[in-house]
């Protein structure tokens, strides 16, 4: 186990991810965040097994888009928030309990979930907008600094086997 983890974040973002693909940090696609970034010294295929037993017993969520908020510390991120969706936080909480014994730090969440999807400079989703959220992502959190930007590292359809 090397002294440096792996800093990684797991989404659902509204169109496919593809192992591999990368983008900058200003350009994220639009995804809904269902686990936020943590620190892992466990191995990629297993973070990826841990996701894939997690999510097996999923269909395709269909989620409506809610009215606009602000997000961040200094609340100055515009967000939609998604409309309450029984199996979104359902997903959400298999995925978080799952992916626990795998974190540097577990941590329990400070605050509730509250699905959204942050505005960017390459799209947003407006009030009212059905959505089809039908892969879960694991991105690396390179720094800000890294000119690789984000990568995927894992891309599972939810209901996958393994």
């Amino acid at each position: 186990m090397s002294e440096s983890a792996e800093r990684i974040v797991v989404v659902l973002p509204l169109a496919r991810l593809d192992v591999g693909e990368r983008f900058a940090v200003d350009y994220w696609p639009l995804h809904v965040t269902v686990v936020a970034p943590f620190s892992t010294h466990s191995s990629m295929d297993e973070v990826e097994e841990t996701v894939i037993h997690s999510v097996r017993d999923y269909c395709p969520l269909r989620v409506t888009v809610g009215g606009e908020a602000m997000f961040g510390r200094r609340q100055n991120i515009p967000v939609n928030l998604i409309r309450p969706h029984e199996g979104l936080f359902a997903l959400q909480s298999d995925l978080q309990n799952a992916l626990q014994p795998l974190m540097v730090s577990p941590r329990h969440p400070s605050q509730e979930f509250r699905p959204h999807v942050t505005a960017k400079r390459n799209g947003r989703v407006h009030e009212d907008d059905r959505l089809t959220l039908s892969h879960v992502a694991v991105v690396d959190m390179a720094p800000r600094s890294e000119p690789r930007g984000r990568v995927v590292l894992a891309s599972v359809p939810l209901g996958a086997r393994s």
